[in-house]
């Protein structure tokens, strides 16, 4: 369901297995599309109810305007109602308002189309019209039970086979408890400043807009019925994955580096324990490394001068000097 049309629900007969899990599923096929059209006419050449000359606060809840919504059924004339929108006035001995009345004929149909929905969040994202327009089925709906539930904004017993539902749809309940009827909807679904309802064009299209609101949300609970026959319908199923590409060279050239790196690896954990090395203790201490240098004449020859000196001037000294440790196996044990 979206704000301007539902759609009979399908599934797919039978699904293939999918060894990837789906990022994206859309499913197209061809199935019925449930909506309303609102014709009002602002040349009524009557009133009914409100007549212009309301006063604020006259009533403990009067506002600032006054609107009006009255089932209204002309001889030989159905499915039509009034609504009237006027402006209070302020003062009392002020002279009365301009009232807006439109008298409005609604239009159920249904329509062949090509739905395009997205599996995850079951909304629709295209739809193709494929036939005209035609009246609903009284068998599927009966508008005339849920229009006058509209006038009375309170859900009454459901007539046996008026609706295919144990009960008619929640909403009117709770439009019912919050004491507001189709006229307070519509200004709200309508999101229009005041002034612009004194406009007969701009009062409809809120009636409009209200009633299909209400009328699609019936529709979705007829439609969510566990009905036991179907038909079957040509449609596509359209899944979308994410999936990483590469080039065979580069494959070859990665694998080969790491191969590479693998087999040095190899090679320097099998030489590391082999080496010798006259390290017996942690060679970052200063203890270590005299006892490397304890042994050698000419390396305690270089420094025995040096015991008083700075560090500037020891680096001074031994700039142009050069020392590397080196395993000496001859003067093991």
């Amino acid at each position: 369901m979206t704000r301007k049309y539902t759609l009979a629900p399908f599934k797919a007969s039978n699904t293939s297995p999918n060894t990837l899990e789906p990022m994206e599923e859309i499913w197209a096929a061809q199935t019925t599309l449930y909506n309303m059209d609102l014709n009002c006419d602002n040349d009524c050449g009557f009133g009914l109810g409100i007549e212009g000359n309301d006063t604020i606060g006259d009533d403990a809840d009067r506002s600032s305007v006054s609107k009006e919504y009255t089932g209204w059924l002309p001889p030989g004339v159905t499915h039509t109602f009034y609504a009237a929108y006027a402006r209070n006035k302020n003062k009392a001995e002020d002279p009365g308002n301009n009232i807006t009345a439109i008298y409005c004929t609604p239009f159920y149909y249904s329509q062949q189309v090509n739905a395009t929905i997205d599996v995850a969040t079951k909304r629709p994202q295209n739809v193709v019209p494929l036939g005209p327009k035609r009246e609903l089925d009284a068998e599927i709906y009966s508008t005339t039970l849920f229009e006058s539930q509209l006038r009375s904004s309170a859900s009454k017993k459901a007539i046996r086979g008026a609706l295919p539902t144990t009960s008619f749809p929640s909403y009117l309940e709770r439009l019912a408890r919050t004491k507001m009827s189709l006229a307070g909807m519509a200004f709200a679904a309508g999101k229009q400043p005041a002034e612009r309802y004194l406009d007969h064009e701009a009062l409809g299209k809120s009636y409009e807009v209200a009633m299909r609101l209400l009328f699609l949300g019936s529709m979705v609970d007829v439609l969510d019925q566990k009905f036991s026959k179907t038909t079957e319908a040509a449609g596509q199923r359209e899944i979308t994955t994410q999936a990483v590409m590469l080039v065979p060279l580069f494959t070859y050239i990665v694998e080969g580096l790491l191969g590479l790196i693998s087999f040095a690896a190899l090679v320097l954990l099998y030489n590391s324990p082999m080496r010798a090395s006259r390290l017996r203790s942690d060679p970052s201490t200063i203890a270590s490394v005299m006892s490397l240098a304890a042994d050698s004449e000419p390396l305690l020859l270089d420094f025995q001068n040096l015991d008083c000196c700075t560090t500037s001037e020891v680096g001074l000294k031994l700039r142009d000097r050069r020392f590397k440790l080196i395993n000496d196996e001859s003067r093991i044990g």
